[in-house]
């Protein structure tokens, strides 16, 4: 099974946590072949996903940084639906999300190449994140690493 497949499955794990988040909530991954440097990709394929988001920033990101964002994504619309779970449960399920998107990075990158890939790309990095001009990772966080030949786009998005 190559990258595309463990996408796909990616895609569905987010589309349930979009759920749990609730309306306005759109959290979504896509794989890209690359065929061009990291700063020709977001000009040629990213920077125009959002109304009016045309002006960007890339930068690298570290593996704690993307999990806080994430967390504040799906948390920040999960607290409003289950305002009783505790700080305790946060964290378990917080943790909880962690394995589980690291696996399926781990897996696309172990079924794209011969296996010389680190099996988790989102902790070795480098991982890029693209910040909007005047939209706070708290509404659009997107960030991507290559892994392989393909760019795996990452997307939490809150209307």
């Amino acid at each position: 099974m190559g990258v595309d497949f463990y996408v796909s499955e990616l895609n569905g794990y987010l589309k349930a946590l979009q759920t749990i988040s609730g309306k306005g909530f759109r959290f979504f991954v896509r794989s890209y072949c690359c065929n061009e440097g990291v700063d020709d990709f977001v000009y040629n394929n990213v920077r125009d996903w959002f109304e009016g988001s045309s002006s960007y920033s890339l930068s690298e990101i570290v593996y704690e940084e993307v999990f806080e964002c994430v967390e504040f994504m799906v948390f920040s619309g999960f607290n409003r639906r289950f305002s009783e779970l505790n700080v305790r449960e946060l964290d378990f399920w917080g943790r909880m999300i962690r394995e589980d998107i690291n696996e399926y990075y781990g897996l696309m990158s172990n079924s794209s190449t011969d296996g010389s890939e680190v099996f988790h790309p989102l902790v070795e990095g480098p991982v890029f994140v693209v910040d909007f001009a005047g939209i706070s990772r708290g509404r659009i966080f997107l960030f991507f690493v290559l892994i392989g030949d393909f760019y795996v786009v990452t997307c939490f998005f809150k209307k």
